[in-house]
């Protein structure tokens, strides 16, 4: 009896194993079946986007040219006072590093001792006010973000434009006063009332100040200024009391830096820094002369640059450029945010919406969640929409919708 029980327990043991190391290779066959899955995963890129790429000046022969130059400030140095000569190096050197000296410039501090400000007009003057060049003159990553800041209104054409945005207001204020001795309950232009429209108009002359903001930066990048501290100026002024409201012509300080910081993350440091070494390194140093008026000092346009004019990035196009980076890092959060701001801004360029879906799709295969197919194919269907014939698009439609079709089977 004993024989037959130790047998019947051998048995059983000996099933027991038989069927575990059966269980075990069916997992081992099915994880080995989801590791194929997911290597087969690839991140799809028909390299629609170029991300620039600009190889900078020999170390030293850099070096020797910046130290030729400064043969050349000593001279400019005898010809302006000090804080004159300290504005001319921030704007000289911003004006080399993005090929700007295709006019003369002309600069100048006001002695204004209240007023925390700087300006330009729609011609080429940049003057700034000594309540704020007397605040920041000793921090030259500051001093170069106001100049550059004037500097790109007037590159951006802004002096026309809020000059005439300007006079609109003027013009509207009056007639609301007008009507208001008229005593009208409601006072209406066009069946929109003034004041509204007066808003709007203020909300225009706010979007350039944060456009100007942007162009700074990029204009500062070039130039091999510290853009860490590129807010410098900005957190200056933060510290000055302000009421802030819909009839303001700029932003809040706080929301500028905040715009300020945001663009800082898009743009490309590196390589605008390589592109305005280059300028610098093939450049001659800008010759400087005081003004008819004895109060400003003129940066000589050059001959060489008389057909030159500039040509702002548009900011769709650094968006996409930095998502790009972020896709083929799989920072797909970052990447997302980045292509659907480019999308919101642009709705006439297809690449945001198809990497869009590139994403979600990528990141279908990875979590088999059936709402990120179908936003897939909600941004390849936008994607259509704008290029139908477009060979990667096409693809990528026909891709994703096989994919729902094969799960609603």
């Amino acid at each position: 009896m004993k024989k037959i029980i130790i047998l019947a327990l051998i048995l059983c043991l000996l099933f027991t194993f038989s069927c575990s190391s059966s269980f075990s290779k069916t997992e081992k066959n099915s994880l080995k079946s989801s590791v194929s899955k997911t290597s087969k995963i690839r991140l799809k890129d028909p390299k629609l986007i170029k991300i620039k790429k600009i190889s900078s000046v020999d170390v030293n022969l850099y070096n020797k040219k910046l130290n030729e130059d400064k043969v050349k400030y000593k001279q400019i140095k005898s010809v302006l006072n000090q804080d004159q000569f300290n504005l001319y190096k921030v704007t000289e050197k911003l004006l080399r590093a993005n090929n700007l000296q295709y006019q003369n410039w002309r600069v100048g501090i006001k002695n204004k001792t209240e007023d925390v400000n700087a300006y330009t007009t729609a011609a080429n003057l940049i003057i700034i006010n000594s309540a704020l060049y007397d605040s920041i003159y000793n921090d030259e990553t500051a001093l170069a973000f106001v100049v550059s800041h004037e500097i790109s209104h007037n590159i951006l054409n802004h002096g026309q434009k809020s000059y005439e945005i300007l006079y609109k207001i003027k013009d509207l204020e009056k007639q609301a006063k007008a009507m208001r001795r008229r005593k009208e309950a409601i006072y209406t232009l066009g069946d929109i009332a003034v004041d509204v429209q007066i808003s709007n108009l203020c909300k225009k002359l706010r979007l350039m100040e944060y456009q100007a903001d942007k162009e700074a930066l990029t204009l500062m990048a070039r130039a091999g200024f510290d853009m860490k501290e590129a807010s410098n100026a900005l957190k200056f002024l933060d510290r000055l009391p302000e009421i802030n409201s819909n009839y303001d012509t700029h932003p809040s300080t706080a929301d500028r830096i905040s715009a300020v910081n945001k663009e800082l993350d898009i743009i490309n440091i590196n390589a605008l820094n390589a592109q305005g070494q280059n300028n610098i390194y093939n450049s001659k140093v800008i010759n400087v002369k005081k003004s008819s008026d004895k109060k400003t000092f003129i940066l000589e346009a050059q001959k060489e640059f008389k057909h030159f004019s500039y040509v702002a990035e548009p900011q769709d196009l650094k968006l996409i450029e930095r998502a790009y980076s972020q896709y083929k890092e799989k920072d797909f959060i970052n990447a997302q945010t980045n292509f659907k701001e480019a999308y919101s801004i642009n709705k006439t360029n297809y690449i945001p919406a198809l990497y869009l879906s590139y994403i979600d799709e990528y990141n279908y295969y990875k979590l088999h969640d059936r709402k990120l197919i179908k936003k897939s194919y909600h941004w390849v269907k936008r994607a259509k929409k704008i290029k139908p014939n477009d060979k990667n698009v096409l693809k990528q439609y026909n891709d994703v919708k096989t994919i729902i079709k094969s799960k609603n089977k």
